[in-house]
């Protein structure tokens, strides 16, 4: 699939300083945060890839290599002291990292916690993960600040909610057909089931028996995987159909 032009613009600016492989999974890792703020999925572990590649990245800066799993907050608290890196990554950007980690971590995103996580929570990490792609196109990609945001933003896009929830039921906004809507909706609720009854709760503007047809349809195509007394969840096939819905209408 050819790559957006704003994606080819982000890559060229950040080829001379950034290993390419790392590149890509940078931008992998925040897309997927970006579609969990469009979509309101809590408790991915997007966040933390952000923060992980952006570790990897400043290793590749200062070595010409990187760890393949690197301890990463040993490496945010020990780098500020060194000096070689440019002080907007150095020091806000690895501070800006460690808080999202800790946010990542206390959370009940990548590990169990008491503590739930929130929209709150999910909207401070892509606010942070975007300011530090910014960050990064000022500083190896030799852009102006100006420069940087306006690539940022093009790049980025507008964000649209396509998602409205209540106690009573999740509505998903975007004007796609039903059988998108299903999807999008199990993607709200990844990596947890969703019951046949939620299912047709949210798509009520929609007549029932249609919605239940076209949810036993995505199960044969192995889109979804799960039964009427189980609920159902999105199979990797139908992430990946998630992904590319969200990339035409988010």
């Amino acid at each position: 699939m050819k790559k957006p032009q704003s994606e080819v613009a982000v890559r060229a600016a950040l080829v001379n300083s950034v290993a390419p492989d790392l590149i890509d999974e940078f931008l992998r890792h925040f897309a997927q945060l970006r579609s969990d703020v469009v979509t309101q999925t809590l408790e991915r572990a997007s966040a933390g890839k952000v923060v992980e590649t952006f570790v990897q990245i400043l290793q590749w800066v200062e070595r010409g290599s990187y760890e393949a799993n690197p301890d990463v907050n040993s490496y945010l608290r020990s780098v500020e002291t060194r000096a070689g890196l440019d002080e907007g990554l150095r020091i806000c950007g690895c501070r800006l990292a460690r808080a999202m980690y800790s946010i990542r971590n206390k959370r009940d995103i990548a590990h169990t916690s008491t503590v739930k996580a929130s929209l709150g929570d999910l909207q401070l990490l892509y606010s942070c993960a975007r300011w530090l792609l910014t960050e990064l196109l000022r500083t190896l990609g030799k852009c102006s600040i100006r420069e940087a945001e306006t690539l940022t933003d093009c790049y980025v896009g507008r964000i649209s909610p396509l998602v409205d929830r209540s106690e009573q039921k999740v509505l998903l906004l975007a004007d796609v057909t039903a059988t998108e809507e299903i999807l999008l909706r199990l993607h709200h609720s990844y990596p947890d089931a969703v019951s046949i009854e939620d299912i047709c709760q949210s798509l009520d503007r929609r007549k029932s028996a249609s919605v239940r047809r076209l949810v036993q349809r995505l199960w044969a195509q192995r889109d979804i995987e799960g039964s009427k007394g189980d609920g159902y969840r999105l199979t990797d096939k139908g992430l990946s159909r998630v992904g590319d819905i969200l990339r035409r209408v988010a």
